[in-house]
């Protein structure tokens, strides 16, 4: 009889009330959270490699063709947002490759003698970094 008393005790305070601590008990709280992997994520803008001529090279012919590979590794480059200058002025560019690796050429015309041009490039991925 005392065991089955015992137990019948340990059953009530088991499942008799959720506040067994008193009034100062926290309440369960919970959230959901979704995990991505960020092994994935595309957070670097692209880069760019093999310029042609080299940079601060001396001695380019008057009529070269510069040019470049525009490269991103993840979810790579957005070709429309391609723009190569020269001297600040966009050039007509010829687009080879893929979106991973475009080789990019541009068409500036004849420069003269002596002169220091300046070449940028800018891109965006299509994540938009």
């Amino acid at each position: 009889m005392k065991k089955t008393f015992l137990l019948g005790v340990a059953l009530m305070l088991i499942l008799g009330t959720n506040n067994c601590f008193g009034a100062n008990e926290m309440e369960t709280d919970s959230w959901n959270v979704t995990v991505i992997s960020m092994a994935n994520a595309d957070v670097e803008p692209p880069f760019v490699t093999d310029h042609f001529p080299a940079k601060n090279s001396v001695g380019a012919s008057i009529n070269h063709k510069p040019s470049c590979h525009v490269k991103d590794l993840l979810t790579g480059v957005d070709i429309s947002s391609i723009i190569f200058s020269a001297d600040g002025v966009p050039m007509a560019i010829t687009i080879l490759g893929d979106k991973n690796d475009y080789f990019v050429e541009g068409n500036p015309g004849i420069f003269a003698w002596d002169k220091v041009v300046v070449y940028t490039i800018d891109a965006v991925d299509l994540s938009n970094n």
